[in-house]
């Protein structure tokens, strides 16, 4: 695999991860005529982060990785496999959490301004996950490795707290303020992401699967 073909390889992991976890979404925000205005600025903005991946450092093994295989398709069965669990979660999270909102306070804006920066927040946590194919991402190597990722997630930060807090975003994109204990359940959904994608990363890493290695099929 060459350096082109690892970094095309993870700007389609995590670009056709947030697709497939917007196109559900998408579908339902605009059945229950909740604020998809919002969600297609936040998902702009998200564009912001996933360029930043590419000015990510090499992985480090990258050079003395095989070619790929003339015959072997840029998507392998192994990202298909971790786009589609990784969809499927931020997607269920989304919607529980707009549901746990709705069934609280009967507010359908509040829900959606929670399911908006459920997703968001799922989305970021993941395009850090992402960053590297089994390594831990959590090492003070790989975490500071690309400051532009940094600058832009700081960037979409603060867009996200302006449309959920800002009055007159509000009054354009249909959100509403956010309380702290709405704040603390999207840490812990972001926070579960996380974990889960790196302990996949373990498992797949110790037990030296062939399928989920980089050159896998």
């Amino acid at each position: 695999m060459s350096p082109l073909d690892s970094l095309v390889m993870r700007a389609a992991l995590a670009g056709i991860g947030v697709a497939v976890a917007a196109a559900p979404l998408g579908a339902f925000v605009v059945w229950r005529r909740m604020a998809y205005f919002g969600e297609a600025t936040a998902h702009a903005a998200m564009l912001g982060v996933a360029l930043a991946l590419a000015f990510e450092p090499l992985e480090q093994d990258v050079l003395r990785r095989p070619p790929r295989p003339i015959n072997q398709g840029l998507l392998s069965s192994f990202v298909i496999f971790r786009v589609t669990w990784v969809a499927l979660l931020l997607t269920a999270g989304t919607f529980y959490l707009h549901n746990q909102v709705m069934m609280a306070t009967g507010d359908a804006t509040l829900a959606s301004t929670m399911a908006l920066n459920v997703l968001v927040a799922g989305e970021l946590v993941y395009l850090f996950s992402c960053r590297r194919w089994q390594q831990f991402s959590l090492t003070p190597g790989i975490l500071f490795a690309n400051p532009w990722a940094w600058a832009m997630a700081a960037v979409l930060i603060v867009l996200q707290l302006g449309l959920t807090y800002f009055p007159p975003a509000q009054a354009i994109f249909g959100t509403a303020s956010l309380g702290l204990d709405a704040w603390w359940s999207i840490a812990q959904f972001a926070v579960l992401v996380f974990v889960l994608v790196e302990l996949e990363k373990f498992i797949t890493r110790r037990s030296g699967l062939a399928w989920a290695s980089p050159g896998g099929q």
